[in-house]
């Protein structure tokens, strides 16, 4: 077997000490570094194959400090990689975060993993650039149904490694641009976005950003697009795409803070979940409830979960940090989100 080279890289985990003058010092968060972290064992057909991917996932770290309530947030090839992601995260082990010498839960985690082969091709094979080039073919020439048909046939093989995954990911963005599946092509987006390196390069990688950065914020999920927006900032070398980004979420900060209630609407995946990151702390939901089951809220430093009942207002206190919903319900179906000003009653 090929000797193989894991990276498991993480955001929202671990974060800097900051030092405070303590006649100053309000509140003092110590955050629980790790005491074991093992990463996922390779899957051995996987590794045969040669085959590589990656795993996004979230997870909630409790009071003493283990890993419960993992949700894979996107992935290369579920068949693939997402049991030996889940199996290494539940082993885990973090110090218990504290505020003020009390231990907290840590809501709001998450990690990317990828398994990359050491010896793995860097490139795309020429069966995938043969394929790929049908369906860029099939797309210029307006054939929606025969590039479907070949995206579908690559993705059922799975891509084999970073790179092509990264590329085909864009040519189904572009499908799903022209098909006018606006869900379908954010997510094909995010997959690009998520990646730990520009595949595609840094201009095709920006371009693509910065088309992810304007449907968020049209669809109004305005902390998502500013995540969006620091990443083109780190990337954007030569400022010919930040600038204007900038502008923009200075704006959607403001229409945050206004005094007027806004309107969210989602919809429910294939597995039955809308994931949102709330902008505001008081937010509801409007129409027919009837297809949710429950709803996480997963907070910085708290983890509730509720049933939805129709016409009820949620409002997280400050403490709790920056939140986002896990909403559950059947696949396929909207639902509609009320993130509320302040000053409303």
């Amino acid at each position: 077997m090929a000797p193989l080279a894991l990276l498991v890289s993480s955001t929202s985990v671990i974060a800097d000490d900051i030092d405070q003058s303590p006649d100053l010092l309000l509140e003092e968060i110590k955050r629980g570094k790790p005491i074991e972290r093992i990463s996922p064992k390779y899957p051995i057909e996987a590794a045969r194959r040669g085959q590589e991917g990656w795993v996004v996932v979230s997870f909630v770290i409790d009071k003493e400090g283990g890993v419960r309530s993992p949700i894979i947030e996107q992935s290369s090839n579920p068949k693939v990689f997402d049991r030996a992601t889940l199996k290494a995260i539940n082993s885990w082990k973090f110090e218990p975060t504290t505020v003020n010498g009390q231990a907290i839960e840590q809501c709001r985690n998450s990690v990317r993993m990828d398994f990359t082969l050491s010896n793995g091709d860097e490139g795309a094979r020429r069966k995938f650039v043969s394929v790929y080039k049908k369906i860029t073919k099939a797309l210029d020439s307006n054939d929606l149904e025969e590039a479907r048909e070949l995206i579908d046939k690559q993705r059922s093989r799975g891509a084999w490694n970073l790179y092509e995954d990264a590329w085909l990911s864009n040519v189904e963005a572009r499908y799903y641009q022209m098909s006018g599946d606006i869900d379908g092509e954010m997510q094909a987006l995010s997959r690009i976005s998520s990646a730990n390196k520009p595949l595609l390069g840094i201009s095709e990688h920006l371009n693509s950003l910065a088309r992810l950065f304007n449907l968020e914020v049209n669809r109004k999920e305005f902390i998502d697009a500013f995540y969006t927006a620091k990443e083109i900032q780190r990337l954007d070398k030569e400022r010919l795409l930040y600038p204007r980004v900038r502008k923009i979420t200075e704006r959607i900060e403001q229409y945050i803070d206004g005094n007027e209630n806004y309107l969210v609407q989602g919809k429910f995946s294939q597995e039955g979940v809308w994931r949102y990151q709330l902008a505001r702390n008081s937010f509801g939901f409007t129409g027919d409830v009837s297809s949710i089951r429950k709803m996480d809220v997963r907070c910085e430093n708290k983890f509730l979960s509720y049933k939805i009942a129709q016409d009820t207002k949620w409002t997280v206190p400050d403490s709790y940090g920056q939140c986002a919903l896990y909403v559950y319900g059947e696949k396929d179906k909207t639902v509609k989100l009320v993130e509320m000003a302040k000053m409303s009653s």
